[in-house]
């Protein structure tokens, strides 16, 4: 006859240790690190070049919302204080600031 064995008996005789691996410590690092480290020394510097001259071009979005926002005569608190530094720092554009005044052409 066959016996089967309870579950209790089962149980009794093992016990469980927590086991270091240092492969799977290996692989769940590279999967956190890697698409961070692509983020942040690839997609973060794209994004902020093409957003610095967005701000610069005459054509930009954040140029004409920038202009927009300092032209406005709304109180509008908030933007102005999130982006006071944005524009302190705005400059004229390249193009008008480049074309001599009408008078001193000849």
């Amino acid at each position: 006859t066959v016996r089967s064995a309870s579950p209790v008996s089962l149980v009794d005789g093992q016990t469980f240790e927590p086991v270091f691996n240092p492969a799977q410590a290996g692989a769940l690092f590279g999967v956190i690190a890697l698409p961070f480290g692509y983020w942040w020394f690839i997609t973060v510097p794209e994004a902020r070049i093409g957003l610095a001259k967005d701000k610069r071009l005459d054509s930009g979005e954040a140029r004409a919302y920038l202009e927009e926002l300092a032209a406005s005569k709304e109180p509008r608190a908030a933007e102005r204080w999130f982006f006071s530094k944005w524009l302190r720092q705005a400059r004229p554009s390249k193009r008008r600031s480049s074309q001599p005044p009408e008078s001193q052409v000849m």
